[in-house]
């Protein structure tokens, strides 16, 4: 019988059972009327036979009515083959009760064992769907074990991993720290450095322009002390460039605008202009450059102003000085200085000139590669652009 199937009769075994128990009541018959001349009423216990076996294949509702059928068999078989004695129909009655009561009780036996099976065979079912259930659940356990000692190790080396790491980053961060520290600190001794070297250049040429102031003093020449005081002032227009340099707080930049501002208050003072009339008129945008294109234009700005102020004016005339410093985002610098003084010979070939001024003044133009723009129509006004790149400065701030 497969396990998981019900242990309840089928229809085929009950029909082989009604048919065993039909031959049994017949081989009763038969052994009754073949024994009664012999036996007499006592073969009728013999009824009980058949009612067990009825109450034992079929059940208690079977056993009994079996066991009622041979009452009803054995009164029939009693009145067919004689007629019973009084003594003998009262001794039939418990005989009667009896087989009855055999074939119930066997009946009740036989569905009380047919109950204990069947839930013997239920409690059979749970205890396998229970170990199957456990199987899985133990599996699934497993399983799970597996699975967290795999993440749990995968944790531990990850976790290890994020230390070495965390500890490699600290110890670069700790090494760029240090590092960055020194190079704040180099940059701030260079720093240093460089506004005392600017400084000392400053001196330096101070020193040299006062030697100059000096040496002037002694030269009755007009023309020799001429000379010295243009030389005097060029040195004074460099010296004002690293002078600015070591006051500003960007090493490599010249501010321009204040620088021309300084420059030509300056020579006015030298060549006492405001007591002549002679005005200034400075427009200049927040320009911004490295030394290396500052000194130039402070050099032309030093000799186009020193020219203007000894010849455009002369006999104490009173006029104007314009100068106007603009950049555009091309980064295109223009550099213009004009006035309104009595203006240059119309024959004036800047590329051919002998006047040292504006030779240097040509020369260093073409060190900015630039070009220079000559316009006498009223007064002088030179017009000078050059270009300069992203590191060489032209910074505007408006």
């Amino acid at each position: 019988m497969n396990s998981r199937q019900s242990p309840s009769l089928g229809a085929r075994d009950t029909n082989t059972r009604i048919a065993l128990i039909a031959g049994i009541v017949i081989a009763y018959a038969l052994i009754f009327v073949s024994l009664y001349p012999i036996v007499g009423g006592g073969i009728s216990t013999l009824a009980a036979l058949p009612a067990v076996a009825a109450g034992w294949l079929l059940g208690l509702q079977s056993g009994t009515l079996c066991g009622v059928l041979m009452i009803l068999l054995n009164s029939a078989l009693f009145t067919l083959l004689a007629t019973p004695s009084e003594f003998e129909l009262l001794s039939a009655i418990p005989s009667s009760i009896a087989i009855v009561a055999s074939g119930a009780t066997v009946g009740w036996l036989r569905e009380l064992l047919k109950q204990v099976k069947q839930q013997a065979w239920e409690l059979a079912q749970e205890r396998t769907s229970l170990k199957e259930q456990m199987g899985k659940r133990e599996r699934a356990e497993e399983a799970l074990r597996r699975a967290h000692d795999e993440l749990e190790m995968r944790v531990c080396e990850r976790t290890a991993e994020l230390a070495r790491v965390n500890q490699a980053l600290q110890a670069e961060i700790t090494e760029r720290v240090r590092k960055e520290a020194q190079i704040k600190a180099s940059i701030e001794e260079k720093e240093a450095l460089l506004k005392e070297i600017h400084h000392r250049v400053k001196n330096n040429l101070q020193v040299i322009s006062s030697l100059l102031n000096l040496q002037s003093g002694y030269i009755e020449d007009p023309q020799a002390a001429e000379v010295f005081r243009d030389s005097q002032n060029r040195i004074r227009s460099m010296a004002l460039v690293h002078e600015k340099l070591y006051q500003s707080q960007d090493l490599t930049r010249v501010d321009l605008a204040e620088y021309i501002r300084n420059l030509v208050t300056y020579l006015f003072r030298a060549y006492s202009a405001s007591a002549t009339g002679v005005t200034l008129d400075i427009q200049a945008d927040d320009v911004f450059l490295t030394i290396d294109t500052a000194m130039p234009c402070g050099l032309i700005l030093n000799e186009l102003i020193s020219n203007t102020l000894k010849h455009a004016f002369p006999d104490g005339q009173a006029g104007e000085i314009r100068v106007e410093l603009h950049a555009n985002c091309d980064h295109q610098v223009t550099l213009s200085v004009a006035d309104t003084g009595i203006g240059l010979p119309k024959d004036l070939d800047l590329n051919t000139t002998t006047s040292l001024g504006l030779q240097l003044v040509h020369t260093l133009v073409d060190q900015l590669n630039g070009h220079i723009e000559l316009n006498s129509s009223r007064g002088t006004e030179f017009n000078i652009a050059f270009a300069v790149s992203e590191n060489q400065g032209a910074s505007t701030y408006d």
